[in-house]
């Protein structure tokens, strides 16, 4: 499909930009929760990302000073479809210790998709006039500007010592030959030295094949100095989507290894619909893996996550509801594992699927501690958080979906749980985030009331509109 290596040079020009904050000694981001659905300026679905800083102290978040970015805040013009937002990461780009906002818009010239990378230059200063793009076939990157590539849809990075530092962009949509879907990844040497990049796909620097579909490239996850690649549409022999997750090391050509289920040290047998790698998450030395199409006996996507230590010396080991202690029993569109995080040595885990005392698919978040070391996962303790739970925030109601999405977030302890399909007052599908305060007790975790807390735009000081789906992407 193409070469490996170019050579290209990106140069960036610092220009003076405002504070964003009022104090800005104390401005740094904790999160970032976007909607890439949300209507800009009556432009559909161009996408909005919402920074959230911090308060006084790192503890804390400050709503009322929420910062609104769109394509037209780096000096673009919003587009109809661009889904700015569909992927963002919140990590240092640079050598000083603030976070720098990475932005993927998959939807973005007709689908090829595009990122963004935005400096944090100084405190309270973003460089938000002068954002680094990065695009298949622009300023020496690889690859052409396809429509449907979807560059952009996920987004990680490694940054493992000095030496070894890169970003990772997901194309799941990109075209091999002439194998429609088969994705790929882009690998950014130093995060935007587009000198050093390199493109992989199943067959080439990766094993495996690329075969219709596979959407290599649709999940991203690090670990340690390697990578990990979701590709849930791959067809494992004759198991159609049973998915697929390569985990190699990019400065290595050739290196790596795939797991599916039923595979080697991989628990299980894979299955049609699985959707193995749908979701990933690093967690110690090992991985996490999402398969929220999984049947357990004749219930059908009632979902599961598989947890493999990868030199951790643990063991691998399976959760799903019912079994071995997690709380709960499977029902038919769970989708457990359709989202992951970690905190500590605990896993969280998204049920959006769930329905809770009748409400259906309210959705639910559940939590699993780990042994000494955080070599393996284990049911003792672990808990179960609704929107009914004593202590969490709103009410759940049909269709909410809580849990859809999750991730860390710049507090200690603490997850962001998206509810994308939360009803806003009578502003349908405006979606909602509810921020949950852990305390580590023992090898797991408790819930801290002061801690926890629910966002919606109105709080951030945006408008909540129909379809928005805030809470869709989140990052910390």
């Amino acid at each position: 499909m193409r070469k490996l290596i170019a050579t290209a040079v990106v140069v960036l020009v610092v220009g003076t930009v405002a504070p964003l904050h009022a104090d800005a000694a104390f401005f740094d981001v904790a999160g970032a929760i976007g909607s890439p659905l949300e209507d800009v300026s009556g432009v559909r679905d161009a996408g909005v990302v919402h920074l959230l800083p911090y308060g006084v102290t790192h503890g804390s978040v400050d709503p009322a000073e929420a910062v609104k970015v769109t394509r037209a805040t780096i000096g673009g013009t919003p587009r109809t479809g661009d889904r700015f937002g569909a992927a963002v990461l919140l990590v240092g780009v640079n050598a000083d210790q603030f976070k720098d906002l990475i932005i993927g818009a998959p939807g973005a010239d007709g689908g090829a998709g595009r990122v963004y990378v935005i400096l944090f230059v100084s405190p309270g200063v973003f460089d938000f006039a002068h954002p680094i793009v990065l695009q298949q076939g622009r300023d020496g990157l690889l690859g052409t500007n396809e429509s449907g590539d979807g560059f952009g849809s996920t987004l990680d990075f490694v940054d493992f010592d000095a030496r070894l530092r890169y970003l990772a962009v997901g194309a799941p949509g990109e075209d091999v030959h002439d194998v429609r879907d088969a994705g790929a990844v882009t690998v950014i040497g130093d995060f935007t030295d587009t000198s050093a990049d390199a493109v992989y796909y199943q067959g080439s620097g990766v094993p495996g094949t690329a075969e219709r579909g596979d959407r290599f490239g649709a999940a991203l996850a690090r670990t340690g100095d390697g990578l990990m690649v979701g590709a849930p549409g791959e067809d494992v022999r004759s198991v159609v989507d049973a998915g697929n997750v390569t985990v190699f090391s990019p400065p290595v050509p050739g290196s790596g290894n795939e797991y599916h289920p039923g595979d080697g040290d991989v628990p299980g047998g894979a299955e049609a619909g699985d959707r193995f790698g749908a979701a990933l998450q690093e967690r110690g030395c090992g991985v996490a893996i999402g398969v929220p199409g999984e049947d357990i006996g004749q219930v059908q996507d009632a979902g599961e996550v598989v947890d493999l230590p990868l030199g951790c010396g643990g063991r691998a080991t399976r959760w799903y509801q019912g079994y071995q202690g997690l709380a709960g029993q499977p029902e038919a569109g769970d989708h457990l594992g359709a989202a992951l995080a970690a905190v500590g040595g605990s896993l969280i885990i998204g049920v959006p699927g769930e329905d809770v005392a009748g409400v259906v698919d309210a959705g639910m978040v559940q939590v699993v501690g780990s042994t000494v070391g955080y070599a393996t996962l284990t049911v003792e303790p672990n808990g179960t958080y609704d929107q009914d739970t004593v202590d969490v925030p709103d009410v759940g109601e049909t269709g909410d979906q809580m849990g859809a999405s999750l991730s860390n977030i710049g507090l200690t302890w603490s997850v962001a749980v998206g509810v994308p399909t939360e009803d806003v007052d009578a502003v349908t599908d405006a979606g909602s985030t509810i921020l949950l305060g852990f305390d580590e007790e023992g090898e797991g975790l408790v819930l801290e009331t002061p801690n926890t807390r629910v966002l919606t735009q109105d709080d951030l000081g945006s408008e909540a509109e129909p379809g928005d789906r805030f809470g869709s992407v989140l990052a910390g």
